[in-house]
């Protein structure tokens, strides 16, 4: 009997490799360029891999779920031990193909193009190391000469008005946002929502800022992204859990807000709203809550949604990612939307810096980590207290550092008097934009009923 020895690679960068190489066209398209199947260690990979650049090469896409007919065909050549591990290898990239329009394409690229660096380089010190152990100098100095740089045009700093095709790509992924808003909240978030984004809502204490943090990890949860939400310091995983679900669900789980109750309605002129009657519903139990999740899991389409609760000045930005590395290697989950309820609640960096420097720091590191990891960060922050007497909120409400404004790639206010907290509307303005014209003074009404859970029903321009 022949023993089959596997050899895991999920997590693995060269898992990685073969899921952009798999399921996404534009990930070869600029993949091929480095791609190298030589330095790839695993064989039945290596393989897989060879399998899509040729697939590529004459149909110039990737081969998506044709890969098990491409499997099928070399299947009577290979040895078991191929087969074997091809056909795991295949089975746990199937949830895969159901992703492709959401996968995180520059993410995978980076990985996959420092993969390709570290095992070229490491061929070389090698190859060279060996050559100067025998004394062949020249040799040695021959191979530096030859040897040429991998990686991406934009990445090896390459002239950007060259390529049509960076130059297209620039523009598609802005104009696709990962998930939306409709109405007049949309036309003026949506535009946020994108790869490489870092936005913030602000508002005085108790204005509903993790209300709004949910809302987004369950609005890109919906549009089958991946999503991490990560609570710091305000509320417990029991509670987060049950705010989630009652956003999910539509009513409390608490009695006293599961009575009749007057909630607003959208009406036709497009401006203000009229109100209608909520009748009465029984509070909502863990058995209900339990089977809407797995209806919720059941529309995301294979996509993951992590929780991960942490008590107050407990977990910094680099611990932060530290979890997301974890995920990243040994569940092979990349995000797509990160929230972080709340930045202020992260612990520093370093202690000993003043505390206007460490804020500075935390801020600095959020914006890196949308970049670094290609995703949407989302996060809350308080406004100072001068915020909680004004009617709507501007850059000057800044609280502990105002460097916080200068690292956001948006800052949205919450605004809300006591009428409109009773009438159940909200205004949220554009405090910040980095790209594009906004005006802190104008503001988008949301209707909310939060008996239900819905920090966001509907919205409208005001007057």
């Amino acid at each position: 009997m022949v023993k089959i020895v596997r050899k895991t690679i999920d997590g693995s960068v060269e898992r990685k490799l073969l899921t952009g190489m798999v399921i996404s066209t534009p990930f070869l398209d600029e993949a091929i360029a480095f791609y190298d199947p030589d330095l790839i260690e695993t064989k039945h990979v290596r393989i897989v891999a060879e399998w899509c650049a040729q697939y590529y090469q004459r149909y110039t896409k990737a081969p998506g779920i044709h890969i098990k007919d491409i499997y099928d065909s070399h299947i009577d050549q290979m040895e078991l031990v191929e087969k074997e591990l091809i056909g795991d290898l295949l089975s746990s990239l199937s949830e895969e193909y159901e992703r492709a329009d959401k996968i995180n394409v520059t993410y995978l690229l980076d990985q996959a193009e420092k993969y390709f660096k570290m095992q070229s380089l490491t061929r070389l010190y090698k190859e060279g190391k060996g050559l100067l152990f025998r004394g062949k100098v020249i040799e040695a100095e021959g191979l530096l000469s030859e040897y040429k740089r991998i990686g991406r045009s934009s990445s090896l700093g390459a002239n950007p008005f060259t390529d049509a095709e960076e130059m297209m790509e620039a523009f598609e992924s802005e104009a696709i946002p990962l998930f939306t808003f409709p109405g007049q909240l949309g036309w003026m978030l949506n535009e946020e929502f994108n790869r490489d984004k870092f936005l913030a809502f602000t508002g005085p204490e108790k204005r509903g800022k993790t209300w709004w943090c949910n809302e987004v990890a369950i609005r890109a949860a919906m549009a089958r992204c991946n999503v991490a939400l990560f609570q710091i310091g305000d509320m417990s995983r029991k509670q987060i859990m049950a705010r989630l679900a009652i956003r999910l669900c539509g009513r409390s789980n608490r009695e006293r807000y599961c009575g009749e109750h007057k909630c607003p309605a959208p009406n036709n002129s497009g401006i203000g709203c009229s109100y209608i009657t909520v009748p009465a519903v029984k509070p909502l139990t863990w058995r209900d809550a339990w089977k809407t999740g797995h209806r919720f899991l059941g529309r995301t389409k294979g996509r993951d949604f992590r929780l991960s609760v942490h008590s107050s000045d407990q977990l910094s930005v680099t611990g932060l990612k530290l979890i997301l590395d974890n995920w990243d290697t040994f569940d092979n989950f990349i995000p797509d939307v990160i929230v972080i309820d709340y930045a202020d609640n992260l612990a520093p960096e370093d202690r000993r810096e003043e505390y206007r420097h460490q804020i500075n720091r935390t801020w600095k590191l959020l914006r890196g980590l949308s970049q670094e990891r290609h995703c949407l960060v989302v996060t809350a922050t308080q406004a100072s207290a001068d915020s909680y007497d004004q009617a709507t909120i501007s850059m000057k409400h800044f609280s502990e550092n105002k460097l916080k404004n200068a690292h956001v790639t948006s800052m949205v206010g919450l605004n809300q008097t006591l009428d409109e907290k009773q009438a159940r509307l909200m205004r949220l303005n554009m405090i910040i934009q980095r790209e594009g014209e906004f005006y802190a003074n104008q503001s988008v009404t949301v209707a909310q009923d939060l008996w239900q859970g819905r920090p966001f029903l509907f919205s409208f321009k005001n007057k």
